[in-house]
């Protein structure tokens, strides 16, 4: 058409059969960048919820399959369990089998804010029973999902009971550690505070060549027992920060017998 510039209409090029449809991938067929780093997020905000676990970064294929799997997760529990969780969570979560070699956990010691591993023994039971003429104390504690029990007899009396008692406590304490000869107890005794009484229990700490005093107390709210056992935890607990300060504890040798260690 004259002056009018008439352009008869070019033919657009037929495209090849998409892979995508409604912004997924067909079997089998690739996802774009954005796609395949958005289903990874998927997977890490599914792996974060898991216990213990820091962060975690997921690589995967253009197919959106996971390749590589990172976790930074504390070492409450072991490697092995967390990974398991991981695999878990994944086939739970998107119905997607994950190769165990693929996850790989890295473990770290967290610090509380003072700097201090967080290791502190709680109290789950104590009891005594007299046997005729003799009486035993039973301690159990707990600490990072394990339990601890100590067991000590002796003479019957009322005013061992309560040694007898904190004795079973250090027990316990030593088990954990698996040792022997950490702790030795100098003595127990109740006070009176105003209108309430206390268990004051004193301890010593034996360690490269050196002797450390320590003493804890516990108002007594249950019962006398209860109140001696965590008397002699609150003791214990005060000399495991001091050493955690000087040496951090990571599965080897107890820094309670480090021969480097001589006090704070």
């Amino acid at each position: 058409m004259a002056g009018g510039g008439f352009r008869p209409r070019k033919e657009g090029k037929i495209c090849p059969k998409a892979k995508f449809s409604g912004g997924r991938p067909e079997e089998g067929g690739a996802m774009s960048k954005a796609a395949a780093r958005a289903k990874a997020r998927e997977y890490e905000a599914v792996i974060g919820r898991i216990r213990d676990v820091v962060s975690a970064r997921v690589v995967t294929d253009d197919g959106g399959e996971p390749t590589e799997i990172h976790v930074l997760a504390r070492d409450r529990r072991g490697a092995k369990n967390i990974a398991r969780d991981v695999e878990s969570a994944l086939l739970t979560r998107f119905g997607r089998p994950v190769d165990p070699s693929r996850v790989i956990v890295a473990q770290i010691h967290e610090a509380s804010e003072s700097g201090l591993l967080p290791v502190r023994l709680a109290l789950r039971g104590v009891s005594v029973g007299r046997f005729g003429n003799r009486t035993e104390a039973r301690v159990v504690l707990e600490a990072e999902e394990s339990t601890f029990e100590g067991v000590v007899s002796g003479a019957g009396s009322s005013t061992n009971a309560a040694r007898l008692v904190a004795s079973a406590t250090l027990a316990a304490v030593e088990r954990q550690f698996q040792a022997t000869g950490l702790f030795s107890l100098d003595d127990v005794a109740f006070v009176a505070l105003g209108e309430r009484r206390a268990a004051v229990v004193g301890i010593t700490a034996v360690g490269g060549g050196a002797e450390q005093h320590f003493i804890g107390s516990c108002f007594v709210r249950r019962d006398e027992w209860d109140a001696v056992c965590r008397a002699t935890l609150d003791a214990v607990n005060r000399q495991l920060d001091l050493l955690m300060k000087k040496k951090a504890w990571t599965g080897g040798d107890s820094p309670l017998t480090d021969p480097d260690f001589s006090g704070a």
